[in-house]
């Protein structure tokens, strides 16, 4: 086994059994054509979440492991729940309060982004779980329909259904 500076173990040139990738307590993948030095790839099925793995290698009868490492696996889009405005309401003020929940199974925090229009017009870090408010203000009297979409840290992403509301502002004294 030889280190990033192409040094081998005890000067010697060794022959490799084969190497394994170790996922948790488990072996995942063998390979027995073992390049050395030299790039070695291995492919493997993950678990949501967090991983910790390493590379066992077997030569001359002996046995070495490589420090661990982790990688987390995220493969399932954010949840938005959409409470407020609801579809086709009115709002009697020239700003409109967006309520709502980003739920995720890793990321504590969230990208969102509020389209107005068809336009991003703001956006927002939500924390996962906790409800979220973004207020679009200097609105003017009219229609307008809306969206969120959700970003978690893999770009995995969810998008609400469009929402219509009208602002029906009040006179400017």
């Amino acid at each position: 086994i030889c280190n990033s500076g192409k040094q081998c173990l005890d000067g010697e040139n060794i022959t490799i059994n084969n190497c394994s990738l170790k996922i948790g307590s488990a072996i995942k993948a063998i390979n027995k054509n073992v390049t050395n030095p030299g790039f070695n790839a291995f492919t493997a099925n993950l678990t949501e979440g967090s991983n910790n793995w390493s590379i066992v290698c077997k030569y001359n009868n002996l046995s070495e492991t490589s420090e661990k490492r982790a990688i987390t696996a995220d493969t399932i889009d954010p949840t938005i729940v959409l409470f407020f405005p609801l579809n086709n309401s009115q709002v009697n003020s020239s700003s409109a309060e967006i309520n709502f929940v980003a739920l995720d199974n890793i990321a504590q925090s969230i990208n969102c982004e509020i389209t107005l229009n068809s336009s991003i017009f703001q956006s927002i870090i939500a924390i996962n779980s906790e409800p979220a408010t973004a207020t679009l203000s200097e609105l003017e009297t009219g229609d307008y329909t809306f969206s969120i979409k959700c970003y978690d840290n893999v770009n995995n992403s969810e998008t609400t259904e469009t929402r219509a509301f009208r602002i029906q502002a009040p006179p400017v004294q």
